[in-house]
């Protein structure tokens, strides 16, 4: 997207967020919840960027974490409107017990993030897929997508099938 916007690399810097699920203000599902709440001493990390357009210092913070479909009464921060030069709020709440680090290069981002990942207890890792999983179930219930396979068969009938 940046390239496509004429933004040099070096006028972009990649975001590492620490936060904690459980205490993010969305408003979980019951069973998502009591998972949150499982893994709430655990820091994990949001991903975000932050652009100078115009070369002038001027940084603002890039985040399109959660799409439109999540805006209403579940508490994601959704960015409901973009001019492609102005910042966005970010989409989470920063947990108090880190800073956000910021790093010239994506692969600089994805190396501190894995290496951050493989401090983690395996149990907490464990707690952490269960509660993706679960938390990606219920996106998908939000946005409707858990529908989607009733809509493609009925409108698609022959999608992927050779003749």
């Amino acid at each position: 997207m940046m390239e496509k916007l004429g933004v040099p690399n070096d006028r972009i810097r990649y975001l590492t967020v620490p936060i904690k699920w459980n205490n993010m203000g969305i408003q979980y599902p019951e069973e998502l919840k009591k998972l949150a709440e499982d893994i709430g001493g655990i820091t994990i990390y949001h991903e975000a960027l932050e652009v100078d357009f115009e070369g002038k210092g001027n940084w603002v913070t890039l985040d399109a974490t959660w799409d439109l479909p999540l805006k209403g009464g579940h508490g994601f921060m959704v960015n409901t409107c973009w001019d492609g030069v102005s910042g966005t709020k970010l989409g989470v709440i920063k947990s108090n017990d880190g800073k956000i680090i910021r790093h010239a290069t994506m692969e600089e981002r994805d190396v501190y993030f894995n290496s951050e990942i493989e401090k983690l207890a395996i149990a907490d890792r464990e707690k952490l897929a269960n509660f993706y999983n679960a938390f990606d179930k219920w996106l998908e219930k939000l946005r409707g997508y858990d529908k989607i396979g009733e809509f493609l068969r009925e409108y698609f009938p022959n999608e992927g099938r050779c003749a």
